[in-house]
């Protein structure tokens, strides 16, 4: 028999973010066979998942990749005889090439120079930057080795869908260029460059561009 006279329970509650208590409950009335006592834990929530640092926002609309079987040897001494008549493309190491469907020209007239960018319409390719002043007639060779151009890739895969998922790439590369018409508002022309990542990734870009934007800073 269990003597009438008041019981200690001890009930040992859960708590939340992983820290417990203990409260010590004393019954004032004699217990009974039919004394139940309940002992009631509260879950820890589950912890959220931490968002993804590459997501893209609600809004965002991936770009449309055109994609296109185009010959191109890659080399290190690329030349514009090269290039495809038609339009332009590039080639990020993985995938198939996909056409530029914007190709501007950058002037910044504090320096001298100018870049031929590309990546604005599908968020991949190279802006690659040349001594100017750009003009007519205006062409360059840039050798193999280290220049102030950079080739923007995607981070883990192909396609990117927002250019949070995008990088820009610094590498030795080797580039080529030439303006047949500038007016200071749009222009016409040619490119061709090489890129060689880690070793072992080979990118490239190359075409012909008409009216391309021009743009003065």
């Amino acid at each position: 028999m269990k003597s009438s006279h008041s019981l200690a329970i001890l009930a040992i509650v859960a708590g939340c973010n992983n820290s417990s208590s203990a409260t010590v409950v004393e019954a004032g009335a004699p217990a009974t066979s039919s004394s139940a006592v309940v002992l009631a834990a509260s879950a820890a929530p589950s912890a959220s998942a931490a968002p993804d640092p590459d997501a893209c926002g609600p809004n965002n609309t991936p770009p449309t990749f055109k994609y296109a079987d185009v010959p191109f040897t890659w080399s290190k001494t690329p030349s514009l005889a090269d290039v495809p008549k038609d339009r332009s493309y590039a080639f990020v190491g993985e995938g198939k090439p996909f056409e530029l469907t914007k190709v501007a020209i950058w002037v910044t007239k504090s320096s001298g120079e100018f870049s031929v960018r590309t990546n604005d319409g599908e968020l991949l390719g190279p802006s690659l930057t040349f001594t100017g002043p750009a003009r007519t007639g205006y062409s360059s060779v840039q050798k193999w080795g280290s220049h102030s151009g950079y080739f923007q890739v995607p981070i883990k895969k192909m396609p990117p869908e927002c250019f949070k998922q995008t990088l820009s790439a610094n590498s030795d590369y080797a580039a080529s260029v030439k303006l047949t018409r500038y007016d200071g508002k749009t222009a016409d022309g040619s490119f061709i460059t090489t890129w060689e990542r880690h070793g072992e990734q080979r990118l490239w870009a190359a075409g012909t561009f008409k009216d391309a934007e021009v743009l003065i800073f």
